[in-house]
């Protein structure tokens, strides 16, 4: 069901598909002797055969069938088994009782050495869905404050997180992973200081970079041309439209609704505690660096042509 029904369906895939290398040949076998429109349970059987051929020279495969280890042995290997299975019920006792409390501890062990461990990716799940829009004006005249509100704001649209129009069915992850939609949304619980890789993104858009216009399924019009004069962040409340609205022809999937400003005000190249925030991360001398590269590489395949 949770493969079925959830966006995040690698995860599961990425814990099933390595578990199914554990399972014996002959308990494989059976399963797909179930199944037989789907495998060629013959031909898999004999290629076995062949792999597992004692006569064979060629085959660099151990026989399947060992020599039995002696009986005491036996019996030692048995209550090794016996015991640690006991251990795993005595230390899953806290584990359990803190499934059913009402405040869960996620990601915790109760226990000195650590070895029975609660996980989740999620220890609540939240009731609203927020979201940072990103937006950027190209207006020359525009100004910081109340009057940034009567500037064009046009906004950067990602590739599967709600964006842009209100129209746009929820996308369908899987099996790729949208990294940046995902640092999107656990953005919007927190805080810019909780978050500065996002403060750098803006950055890179206010230089219209490539590379950063490449993690987003479209940027404005006005970016082809040039760089935006400002970018700003916003908080917004996102909620499914009503099936009554779409019957009506509005075709809306989505209804938002202004929360806050992410930031304080918007962001331009020309504020100096951008650049003293970029510098102080660190980004700014790796961007200088790397622009420095392609110049000179770019110096280099000139001089070639020349030649």
């Amino acid at each position: 069901a949770l493969i079925a029904s959830g966006n995040l369906s690698f995860l599961n895939w990425l814990t099933i598909v390595p578990a199914i290398t554990c399972f014996d040949d002959d308990f494989l076998l059976a399963a797909m002797e179930r199944v037989p429109l789907l495998f060629d349970v013959e031909k898999t059987k004999r290629t076995l055969a062949r792999l597992y051929d004692e006569d064979n020279e060629q085959s660099s495969w151990p026989s399947p069938r060992p020599k039995r280890s002696p009986l005491i042995l036996q019996y030692a290997g048995k209550g090794i088994h016996v015991i640690l299975f006991c251990l795993l019920v005595g230390l899953s006792r806290p584990v359990v009782e803190n499934l059913y409390r009402n405040s869960q501890v996620m990601n915790a062990s109760f226990d000195r050495f650590k070895l029975l461990n609660t996980y989740g990716a999620f220890g609540t799940i939240s009731r609203e869905r927020l979201e940072v829009v990103i937006e950027g004006t190209w207006d020359a005249d525009w100004q910081q404050g109340a009057a940034a509100a009567g500037a064009s704001w046009h906004e950067y649209v990602f590739k599967c997180k709600p964006s842009g129009s209100t129209s746009e069915r929820p996308c369908v992850l899987g099996p790729y992973h949208y990294r940046l939609d995902w640092l999107m949304w656990f953005a919007s619980f927190g805080s810019v200081e909780n978050n500065p890789w996002l403060v750098h993104l803006l950055y890179k858009l206010l230089e219209n970079s490539e590379e950063a216009r490449g993690l987003l399924k479209a940027c404005p019009a006005q970016s082809e041309e040039s760089r935006p004069q400002a970018i700003r962040a916003s908080l917004y409340k996102y909620e499914f439209a009503s099936a009554k609205k779409g019957q009506e022809g509005t075709g809306d999937w989505w209804k938002r609704t202004f929360v806050r400003d992410y930031f304080p005000g918007a962001l331009t190249l020309q504020q100096p505690a951008l650049k003293r925030y970029i510098a102080a991360h660190g980004w700014l001398k790796t961007d200088e660096a790397k622009a420095s590269g392609e110049a000179t590489g770019a110096r280099v395949e000139s001089q070639r042509e020349e030649l």
